[in-house]
């Protein structure tokens, strides 16, 4: 019995310095409109494959790097540029 006890207190205590022992590295940063976006209400978000993040707003899709914003909005005049969905 005094055996079993301490295998399960030799396991908590494992467990909880492996718990401890993890980094805590998080980082956030916000995106409005003073880093580049053109609009602050964002209505869809994706991450594409090389890690860039694409936010959809009512002003255009906008394309973040990491480094920069690249808007991509409607041209009336050219016929190949995104369609004005609203």
């Amino acid at each position: 019995m005094k055996t079993c006890r301490f295998n399960v207190l030799l396991l908590l205590q494992l467990l909880c310095s492996i718990a401890i022992s993890q980094p805590q590295q998080l980082k956030f940063s916000h995106l409005d409109r003073g880093a580049g976006l053109s609009q602050s209400n964002v209505t869809c978000i994706l991450q594409d494959s090389r890690g860039c993040m694409w936010f959809g707003t009512c002003d255009g899709l906008h394309k973040q790097d990491g480094y920069q914003f690249t808007v991509y909005k409607n041209n009336t005049k050219d016929i190949n540029s995104f369609s004005n969905i609203n």
